[in-house]
């Protein structure tokens, strides 16, 4: 939960964003404890090199 309390993105609503925009995936992790974080930054490189699922150029939100 954001402590700042701002809206949290759901997996749904991630999903619905990458159908949406056309983004090459959804990764979900917690910067806190670092869970998922090396695979943010794998898949955006490997987006931006055109080596991800749907090679498109990278865009991070």
């Amino acid at each position: 939960m954001d402590v700042r309390n701002l809206d949290v993105l759901t997996q749904r609503d991630g999903k619905k964003l990458v159908k949406r925009h056309r983004l090459s995936k959804y990764v979900e992790c917690s910067a806190k404890s670092q869970d998922g974080l090396q695979e943010v930054f794998t898949s955006a490189v490997m987006a931006a090199v055109g080596l991800g699922p749907r090679p498109r150029p990278c865009v991070i939100m």
